[in-house]
């Protein structure tokens, strides 16, 4: 069915279909966290696949204390992953609630990594608050010129940040 892949639209009859309960026990794991904030085991978390992980840390509410960010990642080593997907939205939901402990790891974080999915949210996360946005800019300031162009474009309009005629000229 080459051609049909090819030269057809839409999908073809020999299409792999996802399996709908393939995150069943994930979005069981979000309903047991909202409702009781009862954590997976964490023998599960570390046997699910890096998108398992990722589609619980998405699902998760908006809003989180310190105490349940604390929990997240004592339970669930959230810090120390090897994953920088994972990693990126543990960092966002803690940012997002003002978690401080996270701040140092963020700035390595957006120190190495200079992908524009990452980098723009993350800043974004933190200028949101009256709290982050001294650090963003901080930080910005120190990372800045490792960024692409368009990265630099992204986050410079959502920090308002000023480029000084010194600044252009290294870049």
């Amino acid at each position: 069915m080459l051609d049909e892949w090819v030269y057809g639209t839409g999908l073809p009859e020999n299409a792999w279909k996802p399996d709908p309960q393939a995150f069943a026990e994930v979005d069981s794991a979000v309903a047991a966290y909202a409702n009781e904030a009862a954590l997976p085991n964490v023998k599960v978390w570390r046997d699910w696949t890096a998108a398992e992980q990722r589609r619980f840390l998405e699902e998760l509410p908006q809003d989180l204390s310190a105490e349940q960010l604390a929990a997240l990642d004592t339970t669930l080593g959230l810090s120390q992953t090897d994953n920088n997907e994972v990693l990126f939205l543990w960092l966002e939901a803690a940012l997002r609630n003002e978690y401080a402990p996270t701040v140092p790891q963020a700035e390595r974080f957006l120190a190495t990594v200079g992908r524009n999915k990452f980098v723009s949210p993350l800043f974004t996360a933190l200028n949101e608050t009256d709290w982050g946005k001294p650090i963003a800019q901080r930080i910005y300031a120190e990372t800045r010129s490792s960024y692409h162009a368009y990265t630099r474009g992204n986050v410079d309009e959502t920090l308002q940040y000023k480029v000084s005629a010194e600044t252009s000229l290294s870049e």
